[in-house]
């Protein structure tokens, strides 16, 4: 992203139902500062990132899954955005 400073970002984090819905909001929320923040410490400005915490509210597998199928429920997605310059 150093090197694209027309590539803005958006951090989506996620969470598995393990747990009630409070946590995984707070669990989903701080995964994605995780990547934020790694991408603030590599000289990326915070003003180009924007995070989300969806906790459980979109499930790559069922709620009904066992515990490592639902592994993929575990994220963090990044979408990249084109911005004017």
């Amino acid at each position: 992203m150093r090197k694209q400073p027309q590539v803005d970002a958006v951090i989506e984090g996620h969470a598995d139902d393990d747990g009630n819905e409070r946590y995984n909001d707070s669990l989903s929320l701080a995964r994605a500062e995780r990547v934020r923040d790694f991408l603030l410490n590599n000289e990326v400005d915070r003003s180009r990132l924007e995070v989300y915490g969806f906790g459980l509210k979109h499930p790559l597998v069922p709620r009904s899954a066992t515990v490592g199928e639902r592994a993929p429920n575990r994220r963090v997605e990044m979408r990249t955005l084109i911005v004017p310059q």
